[in-house]
């Protein structure tokens, strides 16, 4: 039984990324939190995923991150923004690339990276995380880990995935619920999925 703001829900353990039980992903042992992504959101009532997701976790990429800094999207207080620890290089990186190519100045994305670091986001990189990656760039057949590393991280520790790539989108495409932007400024979660 998970127990989530109020609401009780039996969980097949079957089901829950991370458990031992779990075909897909296979870990060896349970996780020591049942992360909120164990639920079955195509099986709840509207009101009953407003309560679930009181506070809803949030996965974003590189891209997503350095929209929310340009655009100073502010994310609803009820939400909380998780990524994997590659996070912050990748937006660098990117920052760097647009200052290359002339498309912003060096003094623009300085600034976009002083407000992606300010920014608080959770950041994870752990084993169980590492191990999961490899599985989801594994069994899709992906030349690299960089996209699974978000998808992990989602089915893990999130509720959903936001992202302003369409690539990453389509890739993420029935592994993981997906939200749109808007989601992080509201009080309601609507997924894709």
């Amino acid at each position: 039984m998970l127990k989530a703001n109020g609401i009780e829900r039996l969980i097949d353990v079957r089901t829950v990324p991370g458990s031992r039980h779990n075909p897909q992903f296979g870990e060896s042992e349970l996780l020591t939190s049942m992360p909120a992504a164990g639920i079955d959101y195509q099986r709840l009532t509207e009101i009953d995923r407003s309560r679930v997701c009181s506070m809803t976790r949030f996965v974003i990429d590189a891209p997503t991150l350095l929209h929310i800094v340009a655009t100073d999207l502010r994310v609803g207080a009820s939400h909380q923004i998780v990524a994997p620890s590659i996070i912050r290089s990748q937006a660098l990186a990117i920052l760097f690339a647009a200052v290359r190519a002339g498309d912003i100045t060096e003094e623009q994305a300085l600034e976009q990276h002083g407000r992606l670091t300010a920014l608080k986001m959770r950041l994870l990189g752990d084993r169980i995380s590492r191990r999961t990656t490899w599985r989801v760039a594994r069994d899709h057949g992906w030349e690299t880990t960089y996209e699974a590393e978000y998808i992990a991280v989602t089915v893990l520790q999130a509720d959903a995935l936001i992202t302003v790539d369409s690539a990453l989108a389509a890739k993420a495409e029935g592994l993981v619920p997906l939200a749109d932007l808007d989601a992080l400024t509201s009080g309601a979660l609507k997924t894709d999925a």
